[in-house]
């Protein structure tokens, strides 16, 4: 239907790429789950011509999603890498993990026991950590 007008068509097709195409247009900011907002602004990035050597931080944006969403997802953030951007994410999602390029693990444990550096290192070579099962079944189900 907007095909034809590049200032709607892209910024809904952004939209539906980082998975929100159940989104209604007018819908109130407030009704957002923070992982959708989060997922709004990338998408109001991507909408946008030559963004670049821009650094995204993201805290949990698989928060509630569907796992296709997910993977979506980290196509997404893909993207912006692949244009020349950075993008850290804090995420306990296991197969966003696995997506990454470089992944830093705190703990062991979370409270007083937690936010100790206990890995860094590319998903394939994380080994011995509590996170490190999970990410690992995932890539040898894609080796």
């Amino acid at each position: 239907m907007f095909k034809e007008e590049p200032s709607i068509a892209e910024p809904l097709r952004a939209a539906i790429d980082v998975g929100l195409g159940y989104l209604v247009l007018h819908q109130p900011g407030y009704s957002l789950s923070g992982g959708e907002a989060q997922r709004l602004r990338i998408a109001a990035e991507l909408a946008k011509k030559n963004s670049k050597d821009t650094l995204y931080i993201l805290d949990e944006p698989t928060l509630g999603q569907h796992m296709e969403d997910v993977d979506r997802l980290g196509g997404v953030l893909q993207r912006l890498v692949d244009e020349g951007n950075s993008v850290l994410i804090v995420e306990h999602h296991p197969s966003l993990l696995a997506q990454c390029d470089w992944l830093i693990e705190l703990g062991p444990e979370g409270g007083e026991n937690g936010g100790y550096l206990i890995a860094s290192c590319p998903p394939g070579e994380l080994s011995g950590t509590p996170t490190a099962p999970y990410v690992s079944k995932l890539l040898e189900g894609t080796s």
